[in-house]
């Protein structure tokens, strides 16, 4: 059992007292270190307050691997075998990744991990669950009657609207076809809410989007947007400590960083080798050749993104919203990598801002050295990214995880 909870000094210098909580931080969905660096900080933040802060991951190597020294209470998200079931068509909504990466494709996985998280809802005892991305945690915590608080990136994190809003504009669908996913899905929800005696979901945004959110990002990046959301507090924390590193030739600097399975890296890197530029690279989980004598450093750890984002000209990424955010927070302008459907709504925001551009596919052989001189030839890229960057330059980025700690203690 869990030891009894009881009071705790306020924040900083305050002298008042709150009653200790015990609050939950839960992630299910996507990928990379933006769910953990900025996550972690602020869960420090609210133990230094005095509150219990169970942490419940998808990804317990990546959070261990940045934060070793990450304490109790840690819990594996439950994620049984056959929770992902690959698409046979490209997914059209959030139904479809619910029903594709949640688990809601199999009645009996959908009640496995419901009665899954119910248990650790209950055994923590938790008065609130900060759900990053996720919705199964989020349905459970609704059944139980413990409020959610959502926090992170717009995709993951749709509007409360029915069915939800389709997201590959640009295709034609059926239009019988989602509001059939959604009854589906919700019907292997409310099957596995009866055997809990727990009440019905009304609908599947309804068991899962309609908490407030804090918007990760800003709002002229949110996909789904302009709507109402608590508020938007970008981070911007790689988490690590190595700074980025140039070969320094006195050439403009650039600094990419992709995942490995990058499609046409070779291509990529062969350009970067004949750009006019120096380039910091980093490829998470691959140590790709370079060209004899290219300009290129290439990382083998993170680098610290605010480092690197301070002191180079370009930005090429793989159009995540966390990196295009933080680039633009910083003032710099992007080529931005694509390769599915939410880094495509991603790119699409920020070329529109006239800060980007974008090498999206289906290509054959898709060619970068022209837009990389583009970008760092014609001053419009980086005036529009300075732009956005004076837009929110009282945002004190220092301050964010302070300022959600607050966000989350007034949802007790």
């Amino acid at each position: 059992m869990l030891a009894p909870i009881g009071r705790l000094a306020g924040r900083g210098n305050c002298l008042h007292t709150r009653l200790m909580k015990n609050i939950m931080m839960a992630w299910e969905l996507g990928g990379g270190l933006g769910h953990i660096a900025g996550r972690t900080e602020v869960r420090n933040l609210l133990q230094q307050r005095g509150h219990r802060v169970a942490l419940a991951m998808r990804d317990l190597r990546t959070l261990f691997g940045l934060r070793p020294d990450t304490g109790p209470p840690v819990f594996a998200a439950p994620y049984p075998p056959g929770t992902s079931l690959p698409p046979q068509r490209a997914m059209l909504s959030f139904a479809d990744v619910l029903w594709h990466d949640a688990g809601l494709h199999d009645p009996a996985i959908c009640c496995g991990m419901l009665a899954s998280w119910r248990s650790l809802l209950q055994e923590t005892r938790c008065d609130l669950l900060v759900a990053d991305a996720a919705p199964m945690a989020s349905i459970a915590a609704n059944s139980l009657g413990i409020p959610v608080l959502r926090h992170g990136i717009s995709f993951l994190h749709p509007p409360a609207r029915d069915p939800f809003p389709v997201f590959r504009t640009w295709e034609r669908h059926d239009a019988a076809y989602l509001p059939a996913r959604e009854a589906s899905a919700l019907d292997h929800i409310n099957r596995a809410l009866a055997r809990f005696g727990a009440a019905p979901m009304a609908s599947l945004s309804a068991a899962c989007a309609q908490a407030p959110l804090i918007l990760d990002s800003i709002s002229e990046l949110d996909v789904y947007g302009p709507r109402e959301t608590l508020a938007c507090l970008p981070s911007q924390s790689s988490g690590v400590d190595q700074p980025a590193r140039w070969i320094e030739n006195g050439q403009p600097r650039i600094f990419c960083y992709l995942k490995q399975g990058y499609a046409w890296l070779d291509r990529l890197i062969g350009a970067l080798a004949r750009a006019p530029a120096q380039t910091s690279l980093f490829i998470d989980g691959a140590r790709p050749a370079l060209p004899a004598g290219a300009a290129i450093f290439l990382h083998e750890a993170p680098v610290d993104t605010r480092d690197a984002l301070a002191r180079c000209d370009l930005v090429i990424c793989a159009a995540g919203s966390g990196m295009i955010t933080q680039s633009l927070l910083a003032g710099k302008p992007m080529l931005l990598l694509p390769t599915q459907a939410e880094q495509f709504l991603n790119a699409q925001k920020a070329v529109a801002l006239g800060a980007a551009l974008s090498v999206t596919p289906p290509l054959d052989k898709p060619e970068y050295l022209g837009s990389i001189r583009r970008l760092l030839g014609e001053p419009g890229f980086a005036e529009a990214a300075q732009t956005i960057a004076a837009r929110y330059q009282s945002v004190a980025i220092s301050e964010q995880a302070n300022r959600i700690a607050d966000l989350i203690e007034a949802r007790l």
